[in-house]
């Protein structure tokens, strides 16, 4: 739960999305229904039109996810994408979605997601408008979920070159990449460069599974400063 500050007269305000004002314009030029949502929160009334004018920008380009946040007082810190660099065909197809506004849009919400939740609630939308989503799209889906595990582990970039797969960024203490060691099949780990390495044997799973995997691996070795393991994961 995100830290609330308590202010004097602090007063509980009840949200019904699309808020008045608020209608998408995109939406109603495409005659498509308005997302509705509710929330509730409290705040000072300074922070309310604060948190209001936020959730606008983000209705506005159709985030209706930030702006849920945004209302809640659950503020994203922005930070730097990871770069991903793998061999794979990742786009959208024009025989899956035919429209190019539309392809495009597909595209932005793919990047949009903030966690693994909302890359599946991406695929399903993608899945109940268009239907199973082709292996280039699935490989978009794929791309942002192991970008954002990358993230997660304080990665700033994430290349495969030759049978190896490489992680830059990553500030590993020495409990943490003795336990990385122990846990994952032919890894090394240069400190003084902040590089993860694994050597990748054969061609089965499929590269993406496989460096999904991968990065699922490492990441169930953190553990706590009390020494347990870190949970929460499944929220990611």
């Amino acid at each position: 739960m995100p830290s609330r500050t308590l202010v004097p007269r602090a007063m509980v305000v009840a949200l019904t999305l699309p808020l008045l004002c608020f209608t998408s314009p995109r939406c109603e030029a495409q005659n498509r229904p308005e997302p509705s949502f509710s929330v509730v929160f409290r705040a000072a009334p300074r922070e309310l039109m604060l948190r209001l004018s936020r959730a606008k920008k983000a209705i506005e380009n159709e985030d209706y996810n930030e702006a849920v946040r945004e209302l809640a007082g659950e503020r994203v810190t922005a930070t730097a994408p990871v770069r991903v660099d793998l061999p794979v065909t990742a786009y959208v197809p024009p025989e899956y979605i035919a429209y190019e506004a539309t392809k495009i849009d597909a595209h932005r919400r793919i990047a949009r997601a903030r966690t693994v939740g909302e890359v599946g609630e991406v695929r399903a939308e993608l899945a109940d408008r268009f239907g199973p989503p082709p292996e280039p799209v699935e490989n978009l889906l794929t791309l942002q979920a192991i970008r954002l595990k990358a993230a997660e582990l304080g990665a700033s970039a994430v290349a495969f070159r030759g049978s190896r797969l490489q992680l830059d960024g990553v500030g590993l203490d020495d409990r943490w990449a003795d336990r990385v060691r122990t846990s994952v099949d032919r890894v090394a780990y240069f400190k003084k460069d902040q590089v993860l390495a694994v050597h990748r044997e054969g061609r089965d799973p499929a590269l993406l599974r496989w460096v999904e995997a991968t990065l699922d691996a490492i990441l169930a070795t953190r553990v706590s400063r009390d020494g347990s393991s870190i949970a929460g994961r499944e929220n990611l």
